[in-house]
């Protein structure tokens, strides 16, 4: 006589939360009860929090984003991605990832009296998207907004469990900045609150923050009347470049030093979950930082300083950004950079100070990518 053996619904859910995305995907096909399951909030915490980190790669490859595992990326970057599955078409402006889910931002500046944006939320492991956010328009008033001065930012919020996309804007009439956010799952965008501080953000035309730890990251310029302000000469302005820090769960900001003093326009990106800050040394060699623990000065670590000659960069030197650091390898041996010259690939091995050439591809970015459960609406 055969006997049924009956797992609890604890017991099923410690078995499935070790199981890949793509898998559970199918598997919401055995039975209602596991539909159910894969798609509630503790379930989704749970496998994301088993998941593997820094193993896979969300490309953005300006028409197109696809997804490929990162030690098949430093083999053969031309030929995972030119092979790689494409997941989505895409006219998005900006991509921003945070555990999963990604932001697909798009900006429209075709009309005069007026710019606007808007997004869609996108899973790429559950193939599940949402509808188009509201626009946010802002009006061409330099007496109340400056334009020039906005920053996105993409991030989770653990206090209110909810990812939010972040839009902070300089008031110039008051001297304040507002702090705007649309949360995934509402359609409207909600002013959170605003601080007396206005601070020029650098970086490009359009600043990204970055995610880390909770915060979302932007280097900004302190200005004179600020309390962060610190400047003794005229000729000492990149001196009062900081890291400006968003605490999305305390709704707090703070500023941070920059690893060094340093003579050129810095940008800052994410390598292994870290905060990672690089910039053009003279001319002639690029250099970069990580922060190991994140808001300890101290932990600041230098992991490349390496002559532009050597990655086979050539000017022109007008251009504020040579190269970008795009991912590293688990033991920081291997490292992906783009050449924001001729927008090709370089593949750098520090354990033999080798380089590999990959001129056939051409990136707008990489991020680190974790398949997650998240939902996009």
């Amino acid at each position: 006589m055969s006997t049924t053996l009956v797992f609890s619904e604890e017991v099923v859910a410690e078995i499935l939360s070790w199981i890949p995305v793509k898998a559970l995907m199918r598997f919401r096909c055995v039975s209602k009860p596991w539909n159910s399951l894969i798609f509630t909030p503790t379930f989704i915490k749970l496998h994301f929090q088993r998941s593997p980190k820094n193993t896979r790669v969300l490309i953005d490859a300006n028409t197109f984003v696809s997804s490929c595992s990162l030690p098949d990326l430093f083999e053969d970057p031309s030929s995972v991605i030119h092979h790689s599955c494409q997941l989505v078409e895409s006219s998005h402006s900006v991509l921003m990832v945070c555990k999963g889910l990604v932001c697909m931002l798009t900006l429209n500046y075709k009309y005069r009296k007026f710019h606007e944006f808007w997004a869609r939320f996108w899973n790429p492991a559950t193939r599940l998207m949402s509808e188009e956010t509201t626009r946010y328009q802002i009006y061409e008033n330099f007496d109340c907004f400056d334009l020039r001065y906005r920053r996105f930012g993409f991030g989770y919020d653990d206090r209110r469990d909810s990812f939010d996309m972040v839009l902070l804007i300089l008031a110039c009439n008051y001297q304040e900045t507002e702090v705007t956010v649309f949360s995934v799952g509402d359609n409207c965008w909600k002013l959170m609150f605003s601080f007396f501080e206005y601070d020029c953000p650098i970086g490009g035309d359009e600043p990204i923050g970055e995610f880390v730890s909770g915060t979302i990251n932007w280097l900004v310029t302190v200005p004179p009347w600020s309390s962060h302000h610190h400047r003794k000469t005229d000729d000492d302005t990149m001196n009062q470049i900081k890291i400006f820090s968003f605490d999305m769960k305390n709704e707090t900001y703070k500023y941070m030093p920059m690893p060094i003093p340093i003579d050129s326009e810095p940008n800052l990106g994410v390598l292994k979950d870290c905060l990672c800050f690089y910039h053009d040394y003279m001319k002639t060699h690029f250099v970069v930082w990580l922060m190991r623990e994140f808001g300890v000065d101290k932990s600041w670590t230098q992991l490349l300083n390496i002559n532009y000659e050597h990655l086979q960069i050539y000017g022109p030197y007008h251009k504020e950004t040579l190269c970008m650091p795009l991912c590293m390898s688990e033991d920081e041996d291997v490292m992906l950079l783009k050449n924001c010259v001729d927008h090709n690939l370089v593949v750098y091995n520090k354990r033999d100070n080798g380089i590999r050439l990959e001129e056939d591809v051409k990136l707008r970015s990489c991020a680190a990518y974790v398949p997650s459960l998240f939902l996009p609406y």
